[in-house]
């Protein structure tokens, strides 16, 4: 969607479309001959900036808008350069020549008809307007606020489209990391068990048990390694546990109601014209002409109404309307109770394990010094409790991410 509806300029008249704002400029439009620039009752300090660097001689204005935003979007570069294409022409002057063919009055030439000189006259003229300089940083103001809303919404969007794996990479990262911190304790194990072959006290299957188990879990690591990048480099997924999702729409609505007013802001200059224009005539004795012309549509004064109901009805809208990004965010929201409730049931079965394998465990450190079965039962225990403990650190870690945009915290169950 074009961030402007083409405006008509026709010698220098121009229209715009837009949404709200609680300034209230006058607009000026030329006349026939002239170009005007714009002027405001009410600037900001961008307006105030570029008027200044106007009059002061800057000559023909080299407009940007450059912000915060993300200067890689194509969306961002286009609306920039169409807001930068319409801006040049509103914070410039224009110079015009004029060839008037000027009929003499019942042949008088002597100077005292109405028409002195030849019947060929050449004229030269600047014009220009205060109003359009104003209109020119409404423009550009436009355009910031598009790419910002623009911005905004992408990432809100990225969010909502990553649904059933929201939250996973924190999830994984942390399993990983767990994972990580206990490979020397894995390495330890597998070097007992190759103590305890050598000095015959276990089989080579024994041996193998522990080593395959070992490997086991070095697969299980790199299956998580690569689904960890798979989401750091699906877009959607790098943007799924940012900022909370209530923060992202909180933004994106703020954005587009700044985008709304800042539009609305051309629209209320519509009802005021100012025509403003001089040049030079070449007769036998170089003259000047010029003329000033303020004007207003009283239809000006409903219009501020319209402009205020309008930008509340845009407010409601984002609240309400099922096309919003308000019930799109309700509707993830639902689905992440769901989703936090049915890890909580699975989070309370990985835990009623690990308290079963802790009491196996405890049994076997009892008896691991009597027997050396028992010592190899407790190294496959170990390794069976390091990839249990991993599993329940991944879904404890799922389960703070949604239940922190579910809303719902009841609590997990009973962690070691």
């Amino acid at each position: 969607m074009s961030l402007f509806t083409p405006g008509i300029r026709d010698v220098g008249m121009l229209t715009h479309r837009g949404m709200t704002t609680a300034s209230r400029p006058f607009r000026v439009a030329s006349g026939t001959h002239f170009l005007p620039w714009a002027f405001s009752l009410s600037f900001s300090p961008t307006h105030l900036r570029l008027v200044i660097a106007l009059l002061a001689g800057a000559g023909v204005a080299s407009p940007s808008v450059a912000g915060a935003q993300d200067a890689a979007s194509p969306y961002c570069r286009r609306v920039r350069a169409e807001a930068e294409s319409r801006a040049f022409l509103l914070l410039s002057p224009r110079m015009m020549v004029q060839a008037l063919h000027v009929p003499l009055v019942g042949g008088d030439t002597t100077g005292m008809g109405v028409v002195q000189g030849q019947p060929w006259q050449a004229r030269a003229a600047l014009s220009f307007s205060p109003m359009d300089m104003a209109r020119g940083a409404l423009v550009l103001d436009q355009a910031t606020a598009d790419c910002e809303r623009h911005v905004a919404r992408e990432e809100l969007g990225r969010t909502l489209a990553s649904d059933g794996s929201y939250g996973r990479l924190t999830a994984l990262r942390a399993q990983l990391a767990y994972l990580a911190s206990q490979q020397p304790v894995i390495d330890q194990l597998v070097l007992d068990a190759q103590t305890a072959r050598d000095d015959q006290l276990i089989t080579m299957q024994q041996l193998n048990d522990v080593r395959l188990r070992a490997n086991a879990i070095a697969r299980h690591v790199q299956s998580l390694e690569a689904e960890a990048e798979r989401l750091r480099e699906d877009e959607a997924e790098r943007h799924a546990s940012g900022r909370p999702i209530r923060a992202q729409l909180e933004d994106y609505e703020g954005r587009a109601i700044a985008f709304a007013r800042a539009a609305s802001e051309l629209r209320r200059l519509s009802p005021w014209q100012i025509n403003v224009s001089a040049g030079v005539v070449p007769l036998a004795t170089v003259d000047w002409f010029g003329a000033i012309e303020l004007s207003y549509n009283l239809g000006g004064i409903a219009q501020a109404f319209a402009e205020d109901a309008a930008v509340r009805a845009y407010e409601e809208e984002l609240r309400e309307s099922d096309q919003e990004a308000r019930r799109a965010v309700e509707r993830f929201e639902r689905r992440m109770r769901t989703s936090a409730r049915d890890l909580r049931d699975e989070l309370a079965l990985l835990d009623a394990q690990a308290r079963l394998m802790d009491e196996q465990r405890a049994l076997l450190v009892r008896t691991g010094e009597e027997t050396a079965e028992a010592t190899q039962s407790l190294r496959m225990v170990e390794m069976n409790r390091i990839e249990l403990e991993g599993e329940r650190v991944y879904s404890r870690a799922l389960l703070a991410e949604r239940e922190a945009v579910g809303g719902e915290r009841l609590g997990t169950n009973d962690e070691r």
